[in-house]
């Protein structure tokens, strides 16, 4: 496949990390610092390249981005991307730029094969990222999830939880450093996992902080968290510690504010334990990302589930630096069984969309959650 163009006025520009290339403000790509493709736009047609070397093209929606199409024959428009940077090296004097530009121009789909390559020597798989999150430096300081039992959840089932000792982890923070390269400068925030890096010991968190703070130049740091294991082993007094050495935002799975939809998920939280967990964690100054599951409980707990969570969430005192994501639910093969023997009744997605905006509005009539609330779909992770 060839694809040629007519060159005219090409600006580049580096900000934050990225290199953007624009021609005529119809044709951009943008790369970090290490020549990696990010996004190519061409008119309306606008594409994402994952960690993970495959291309999606979104829509956009206001302010959110959702994946259309995966691209199977991606090579062009990363070739393209790259001979834009070429353009722009040619007749671009500003030095500053023009050492970006020499790195992009430098690169090849060859060499971002051979990348990913190196990514996958890194990690096991990194299964998930809060949308938020998706351009941040992801550590691996655990593996897998120490639950992992929940019935509505497969990200973790091809791996058993492990936790990396001290000197195994500084040794990893080398290697992801030594990976990005200039690249970290487009990656400003860490997110420390797998599924709940905060099921270990608070010694080992704290040299984890203190060790991402040396190495990376103390950013922010962002984790998953649950409501019935972690509350066990950390205190107040422990995310306070955590929190004036890096840690802004936790990540927490509520689902459902319905007991008998935890249940079903089986999730062990109890709700009032986790909703004095999460004002013991604003009090010390830590924000919260709450996800909600849309769907879950199906047709037979429908209204209770929307009434009940809204009414969680409402005692939780989300404010300035939280966030509530709404997230359809992905049935697995053990969820359905559940549903077919417990008559709950599956929702399609025109009804996953009807809850959504349940959600929205019964919490906008409220005023009780001074927060944003975004859907958020797991099946429009850019990470893969």
């Amino acid at each position: 496949m060839t694809m040629t163009y007519a060159a005219s006025e090409v600006i580049s520009k580096v900000s934050n990390g990225v290199l953007a290339v624009s021609l005529d403000g119809v044709e951009m790509a943008s790369f970090d610092l290490e020549g990696r493709v990010l996004y190519y736009v061409i008119g309306s047609l606008i594409y994402r390249r994952s960690i993970y070397n495959h291309v999606y093209r979104l829509e956009s929606r206001g302010k959110e981005e959702r994946i259309v199409q995966k691209i199977e024959n991606p090579s062009p428009l990363i070739e393209r991307a790259y001979e834009l940077a070429g353009e722009a090296l040619e007749v671009t004097n500003d030095s500053s730029v023009r050492n970006a530009l020499q790195v992009a121009a430098g690169r090849t789909t060859s060499w971002l094969c051979e990348d990913v390559r190196k990514l996958n020597s890194l990690y096991s798989r990194i299964s998930i990222v809060p949308p938020d999150l998706y351009f941040s430096t992801y550590l691996q300081l655990t593996t897998g999830c120490t639950w992992n039992l929940c019935t509505f959840c497969t990200l973790y089932k091809d791996r058993t939880f492990s936790i990396k000792s001290r000197e195994q982890f500084s040794q990893h923070i080398r290697a992801v450093k030594g990976y990005l390269g200039k690249g970290l400068d487009a990656r400003r925030r860490v997110f420390l996992g797998d599924a709940n890096a905060m099921d270990v010991s608070q010694k080992l968190l704290r040299q984890a902080l203190l060790n991402i703070g040396q190495e990376l130049e103390d950013p922010p740091v962002y984790s998953f968290i649950d409501g019935f294991t972690t509350p066990k082993n950390l205190t107040r007094m422990d995310f306070g510690e955590l929190h004036d050495l890096g840690l802004e935002r936790v990540y927490l799975g509520l689902e459902s504010g319905n007991p008998e939809v935890l249940k079903i998920l089986n999730k062990p939280m109890h709700l009032p334990e986790a909703k004095e967990f999460v004002n013991q964690l604003k009090s010390v100054g830590v924000k919260l990302g709450v996800i909600i599951l849309i769907g879950a409980g199906g047709h037979k707990y429908w209204q209770d589930h929307v009434s009940m969570t809204c009414s969680a969430l409402e005692e939780m005192n989300l404010g300035q630096g939280d966030i509530v994501y709404l997230s359809p639910l992905v049935e697995t093969e053990t969820y359905n069984k559940l549903t077919e023997s417990l008559h709950l009744g599956t929702l399609h997605d025109k009804q996953k969309e009807k809850q959504t905006q349940e959600f929205l509005d019964q919490l906008k009539e409220t005023h009780r959650i001074n927060c944003p609330v975004v859907p958020y779909s797991i099946r429009e992770s850019f990470l893969s």
